[in-house]
């Protein structure tokens, strides 16, 4: 029922000249001597096609994390065509914060995988599909989302790894648990795999 689309960063290296070098920087060393210059790029792309929708980029930046939300605030800004209700964007760990999540799913929709120290507090009550309404909270704001965890088994790994997953769609008909989880996988296929 809506498009899907899957955001994730990435590192490109550029040629080492000094605009370049002064311009993007580079992470790796802490003096800058890497052998490359690179451009951190955060590619907006169609789950279904893995089409290419957008790419802000900029500098390296020497915190992946801060980096990548600060380009996906500049996509917001950049490509609010892509930002739709008709739309929902799949993200990793990386692009949480009430905030951010707060003008996210004022534009868009949502599933988005938490870190694991990223606190919520629970509404009581566990719904049908055995999802869960929470609050996240920081930044200067609160948001409802809904939650859905789970356990991948990885082949090869003895301990079973938990997904949790935030999502602003309330509907558990229209949007059950589990065709959410089964959903949050295109993130691989979309971006992972068409970098």
């Amino acid at each position: 029922r809506l498009k899907v689309s899957s955001a994730d960063g990435t590192l490109v290296r550029v040629p080492d000249t000094p605009a370049n070098r002064a311009a993007f920087g580079s992470v790796g060393t802490g003096d800058d001597s890497s052998p490359f210059p690179q451009v951190r790029a955060l590619p907006l792309n169609d789950a279904s096609t893995r089409g290419l929708l957008g790419m802000p980029h900029g500098p390296a930046g020497t915190d992946k994390a801060a980096a990548e939300q600060k380009l996906l605030d500049t996509a917001m800004e950049q490509y609010p065509h892509l930002f739709t209700t008709d739309r929902i964007w799949l993200l990793d760990r990386n692009f949480p914060g009430a905030a951010r999540i707060a003008r996210l799913i004022a534009r868009t929709h949502v599933l988005i995988r938490l870190k694991s120290d990223i606190r919520l507090t629970m509404v009581p009550g566990i719904l049908a599909d055995g999802s869960y309404i929470a609050e996240i909270s920081g930044d200067g704001a609160t948001v409802t989302v809904r939650v859905i965890e789970y356990y991948v088994h990885v082949e090869g790994q003895d301990v079973p790894e938990m997904f949790c997953l935030v999502t602003d769609l309330m509907d558990i008909a229209r949007y059950p648990a589990v065709e959410l989880a089964a959903l949050y996988k295109w993130r691989w296929d979309g971006s992972e795999t068409a970098l």
